[in-house]
């Protein structure tokens, strides 16, 4: 990461009215971003199961000048039950890291915190310009507070 580079970073949670171990199964697995994080065209693993190492590659459209971006991840830590994050890997376009971490909640229900953090240039590149940081802060947790109602639904039914 280039210390003059400019980040967003964004955490959301989210209570999900599921058991902790089906709530940390699918949100942990990566390749089930697709149905919930509209971006994500497809997810592969190298290796399973997934843990730490595992590297992720995840094809995503960023704009219509840009439908399929690759993005390599590494998997930097992985707490079954717990927590999973990750990071580009060394020589990636664009530094970006998700972690994401469950707990119980009261109720037989799990709590879900999801950080998201990105290199703001990759904004400029998917769009051809540049958009203020406020801008892109503001529009990122909007978009991952619907992401979340998605994987609420997705799970709930489960």
């Amino acid at each position: 990461m280039n210390s003059m580079q400019q980040n967003v970073s964004v955490i959301q949670t989210v209570i999900i009215n599921k058991d902790i171990g089906t709530v940390f199964g699918y949100f942990s697995d990566y390749r089930n971003d697709r149905f919930w994080r509209k971006e994500v065209n497809s997810t592969k693993l190298n290796r399973e199961p997934l843990g730490k190492g595992t590297i992720i590659v995840q094809d995503s459209f960023l704009s219509g000048k840009i439908p399929n971006y690759i993005t390599t991840f590494v998997c930097t830590e992985f707490v079954p039950g717990s927590s999973i994050a990750c990071e580009t890997v060394a020589g990636d376009s664009f530094w970006s890291k998700m972690n994401r971490r469950v707990e119980t909640a009261p109720g037989n229900k799990t709590k879900i915190t999801y950080e998201i953090a990105f290199d703001i240039e990759i904004v400029k590149f998917g769009l051809g310009f540049r958009l203020p940081q406020f801008i892109v802060n503001s529009y990122t947790k909007r978009t991952m507070s619907k992401y979340l109602s998605v994987l609420k639904g997705i799970l709930e039914q489960k």
